[in-house]
């Protein structure tokens, strides 16, 4: 019987995951951590309040077998890149350290497709120099996934993202090859494989592309 830590269990593939793991009954424990409560409850499930920068506060009942961080947002929600950075860097990397306390632990981790510390793009850029300080700290396992556009119903109204998700599918059989990782892909796909692979990816770091996950 495992027990997991979800961070960022309030967002799209946060709170999916959240429902998949209640429903999994190899699953006793699931303790969420994040500013805001999740609105799904169970009898398994506990609630920390937490900012990310006083986890080494936090007791936790047993060690922690898989840590899910789901963190994520957009420059517009944040208000500027620097907000932006605090959560999408900053607070993944306070996270990551955390885990380092429990040796066994697989960190999975929601990237995005194009990440590269080097991009001109503020936002993928990112999103790899966070991978690339992951992989610094020498996790015992470190499952980064890279999504493309998410297709799901979102508690915010994202219009640009609303504009795309009625475009890109119709483009979707366009996309091959080595473009196939760009197509859309469901929420819910994400959030299942996040399980899937932590199950089966152990002791290394794995960089789970987009066109890897589209089948979950």
């Amino acid at each position: 019987m495992k027990t997991v830590v979800i961070a960022g269990s309030t967002g799209l593939i946060g709170n999916l995951l959240l429902k998949l793991l209640i429903e999994n009954s190899d699953y006793s424990k699931l303790i969420c951590i994040g500013r805001s409560e999740p609105k799904l409850k169970s009898d398994k499930s506990i609630f920390i309040k937490s900012n990310y920068t006083d986890l080494n506060t936090i007791k936790l009942p047993t060690p922690i077998d898989e840590l899910y961080c789901c963190l994520g947002t957009t420059i517009k929600k944040a208000g500027n890149k620097n907000n932006f950075r605090m959560v999408d860097y900053d607070s993944v990397i306070e996270l990551g350290k955390w885990a380092q306390q429990f040796p066994m632990c697989r960190f999975v981790v929601i990237s995005s497709v194009g990440a590269n510390p080097k991009s001109s793009n503020f936002y993928l850029r990112t999103k790899g120099q966070m991978e690339n300080t992951l992989k610094q700290l020498k996790l015992h396992s470190l499952i980064i996934l890279r999504p493309s556009l998410l297709l799901g119903h979102r508690n915010e109204f994202r219009f640009s993202e609303q504009i795309a998700q009625i475009i890109m599918p119709a483009f979707s059989a366009l996309l091959i090859g080595k473009y196939k990782k760009y197509a859309p892909i469901k929420a819910i796909s994400v959030a299942n494989a996040m399980v899937a692979y932590a199950q089966s990816k152990f002791g290394d770091t794995y960089i789970i592309e987009s066109d890897m996950i589209q089948n979950f």
